[in-house]
């Protein structure tokens, strides 16, 4: 990611300022800088109506709602959203329940604002939110004074820049060099013009912007890591999928690996269908169980049984394939969303072996739904299952021993992706989280690879595939994405800790994001 001094362009002409219509409804969340009073000021001087959202409405998923209907039967219709929360000088939490305290308060609450003002705002709405990441989104050494959770308006708004057109959208990362009032004439004046970058940062100040590039490893050199067969290596979301097939490739005869899974270590596959690889007849066999039980069940029904068995079918292969590397495997069931399940199962690794190696976290899911047809419930199950699980092991592993984490990341935080909100945001948060691990931890290499779509059966549907060709990103063939991790995990150097993996426009398509409307 390279930084690049942009200043605003001079303002000149009427149409320079269309964006704030005269009593157009804005509504600006609190913050814990002061600065939502002077926005809301600078907002009124254009004829802007405003309203400010105290804290504790925003984290009740209940009552904001409420809140929301109150403020639109008396002031008409939202034309934009500030989301100032997380404008707040916070240390990292010391536990889950404090830390989603605020991926509610920062990052929740900002999706369900964008639901709840859909209809207003689809046709010329302003989306703009605010983070203290310290200018550069997190991205240095000296990540800022804010929570990683700021960071998810960037995957969020990337996103929703692709499903509703008409809306001006924008993340603004600040220092806290700047006095409130400072930050919220910065503010004002991206409201103000009219497209510009998506994401920009204002450290010390200066108007700044981020542009992918291409930074290509240099393989001649020594490594700067050799993983050997003495290694500890945890892995998560490994027992399935493109993480599975990394690990494959990884091991070493004689390290220890311990796999950690949502699903239980299925038991041996029943003689009836353990040798049937045909889908029909697979599909009439588990029909005909069902119907020998004498319950009513379903197509529905019957198509989670099939698609059970495959992934106990996956699992079992798996893990007979990292056994026959010659490493010593192990199998846990634990939902990484929880810090009494995986965090204890963290504590216990080092209470059996003192240390670990290496950390591959590849845990994830997708459901893949517009912004205005996502339900809370799927919400937490995308968005948690990234953003908790990265939160505990920050909190629960030991840099004294850890040679390396790779943090499985998405394009889909980097770029956007239509249908993809909940988890863009999360990879997003997750970005942010790598970047404080690799400053705190000292002799660690820490990465998140922000993995483009991959060329075979997993997370990515067709779907979802073909929207990325439609812009230019090309699927990752098996064995090149594999020859990626290597690399990167042997070649890259620390504080190279945010990297894109896959062919693509990235840098074209944050600039097109941004062109003039």
């Amino acid at each position: 990611m390279q930084f690049v001094r942009e200043p605003l362009p001079i303002m000149m002409g009427a149409h320079s300022r269309a964006p704030i219509q005269t009593d157009n409804l804005f509504l600006i969340t609190e913050d814990g800088l002061g600065v939502a009073p002077y926005v809301a000021s600078g907002l009124q001087q254009w004829g802007a109506r405003t309203l400010i959202i105290k804290s504790a409405t925003l984290l009740s998923p209940q009552e904001l709602p409420k809140a929301i209907a109150h403020f639109r039967l008396l002031h008409g219709a939202v034309k934009g959203i500030i989301h100032l929360a997380p404008l707040a000088a916070i240390p990292m939490p010391d536990s889950l329940t404090e830390w989603r305290k605020y991926t509610q308060m920062h990052s929740k609450s900002l999706f369900q604002l964008l639901q709840l003002c859909a209809d207003d705002l689809q046709q010329q709405g302003q989306v703009l939110a605010a983070s203290l990441l310290g200018g550069y989104f997190g991205r240095n050494r000296e990540s800022g004074s804010g929570l990683a959770t700021g960071g998810s308006s960037i995957g969020l708004l990337k996103t929703l820049r692709m499903e509703w057109a008409g809306v001006q959208a924008k993340a603004i990362d600040f220092d806290q060099s700047l006095a409130p009032a400072e930050i919220a004439g910065h503010i004002i004046d991206e409201l103000l013009l009219p497209g510009g970058r998506l994401e920009v940062g204002y450290p010390q100040g200066n108007r700044t912007i981020f542009q992918t590039v291409a930074a290509p490893l240099n393989t001649t050199i020594a490594p700067q890591i050799t993983p050997t067969g003495d290694w500890v290596v945890l892995v998560t979301g490994g027992a399935q999928g493109i993480t599975a097939k990394i690990t494959r490739e990884f091991l070493l005869p004689g390290m220890t690996l311990i796999v950690v899974g949502r699903s239980p270590e299925p038991e041996p596959e029943s003689p009836v269908t353990a040798e049937i690889d045909d889908i029909g007849k697979l599909r009439q066999i588990l029909l005909q169980q069902a119907i020998a039980t004498g319950k009513s069940t379903t197509p529905k029904q019957i198509e989670e049984k099939l698609k059970q068995l495959q992934r106990d079918r996956a699992i079992r292969y798996n893990l007979q394939q990292f056994r026959q590397t010659g490493a010593s495997v192990s199998y846990c069931s634990a939902d990484v969303r929880s810090p009494g399940e995986f965090g204890s199962l963290i504590d216990n690794i080092y209470t059996r072996y003192d240390r670990l190696d290496a950390v591959i976290h590849g845990a994830g899911i997708i459901e893949d739904k517009l912004i205005v047809d996502k339900t809370p419930e799927s919400l937490e199950r995308v968005f948690d299952t990234k953003v908790d699980s990265t939160f505990t092991l920050y909190h629960h592993l030991r840099p004294d021993t850890l040679k390396a984490i790779v943090l499985f990341s998405s394009v889909a935080g980097r770029c956007g992706n239509r249908g993809q909100s909940d988890y863009g945001a999360a990879n997003e948060v997750m970005n942010r989280l790598a970047w404080q691990m690799d400053g705190k931890w000292t002799n660690t290499r820490v990465v998140a690879i922000n993995w483009g779509p991959w060329d075979t059966t997993g997370m990515a549907s067709e779907e979802v595939k073909r929207q990325f060709r439609e812009r230019g990103i090309i699927p990752i063939p098996l064995d090149s994405g594999c020859q990626f991790f290597r690399e990167e995990l042997h070649y890259g150097h620390k504080g190279e800790t945010e990297v894109i993996a896959g062919e693509g426009p990235w840098e074209a398509s944050d600039a097109e994001m941004g062109e003039m409307r």
